[in-house]
């Protein structure tokens, strides 16, 4: 320990230095090289990721919101950990190379003409398993840890720091300009005809403004595949932190509602639910990262 000692001050007093500036110069050097996530990367894949910063927020509707499902309440506190989501749904360009570089069994290219008509659209005709199958891929091939989110995770990333509103923009119905929805080009009982996003099926991504965090798409568009099994009154008895859903059941949770919905579906807080092995024309995903992969 003596001989440490007198080699450090040998040192600084042959370089010059003062030990208070030493000192200063090895803080600064510790906290530049500290573990904390950086706010955005970007994968090999072109994927960008946003850091959704961990904290509390209150999930779910109260009874006030017109509409709301019983399955959104009641509202409560829940504490998340940190975590990276894709700043948009998985393209068909993305959803290519993974079945270009894999045996992954699917062969829905030719409904994706009508629908997501080109490389920078949103994959559709996803079931459960094709999204896990994507990640666990992704997982491999980058190194890093990549999951589908929770619906906690999901949702507070849809709110983008805006507490208790309907939308990732606000309380204001959709128009058209926020996000794709069931609007007068959709053929459908709810469409609304006073609205217009100039599509009738899926819009390529990046297409309406990001919400708060800078995510894409979380309202409308396509219906992205949660981790969680569905449990309608799972709200009642969910734990404060970082809460995955029920351990089993018939039910997978999607959020974020579609081109095919109305503006009481793609809000924040609404809970959809689909049997895991049913693929189809509204529905896609959207990737999350662990923290603990330092970025």
């Amino acid at each position: 320990m003596l001989d440490r000692a007198f080699g450090y001050f040998h040192f600084v007093k042959c370089v010059g230095l003062t030990p208070l500036t030493v000192f200063i110069i090895l803080t600064v050097l510790a906290c530049s090289t500290s573990q904390e996530p950086a706010p955005h990367f970007t994968n090999s894949l072109g994927m960008k990721f946003i850091l959704i910063p961990a904290g509390e927020f209150l999930m779910g509707s109260p009874p006030s919101v017109k509409d709301r499902f019983s399955s959104e309440g009641p509202v409560h506190p829940v504490y998340l950990d940190a975590f990276y989501l894709a700043e948009t749904e998985v393209t068909v360009g993305q959803w290519r190379k993974f079945i270009e570089e894999t045996s992954h069994s699917w062969d829905k290219w030719s409904l994706l003409k009508e629908y997501s008509p080109g490389e920078n659209y949103p994959i559709v005709f996803i079931n459960w398993a094709d999204a896990e199958a994507f990640c666990r891929w992704l997982s491999a091939r980058e190194g890093k840890t990549y999951r589908l989110p929770t619906e906690a995770e999901w949702e507070k990333a849809a709110r983008g720091g805006l507490e208790g509103k309907n939308y990732p923009w606000g309380d204001e119905e959709p128009d058209g300009s926020q996000c794709n929805f069931a609007d007068k080009n959709t053929d459908l009982p709810w469409t609304d005809n006073n609205a217009d996003d100039g599509y009738p099926f899926t819009a390529p991504v990046r297409s309406y403004p990001p919400n708060g965090y800078g995510l894409y798409d979380m309202a409308g568009n396509v219906w992205e595949w949660c981790q969680d099994w569905y449990d309608w009154e799972y709200y009642k008895n969910s734990p404060r932190k970082n809460p995955r859903g029920g351990t089993s059941g018939i039910d997978r949770s999607i959020r974020g509602g579609s081109w095919c919905n109305d503006a009481n579906i793609i809000r924040c807080a609404f809970r959809g639910f689909l049997l895991p092995v049913v693929p189809s024309h509204p529905r896609g995903f959207r990737v999350a990262m662990e923290t603990e992969d330092k970025i």
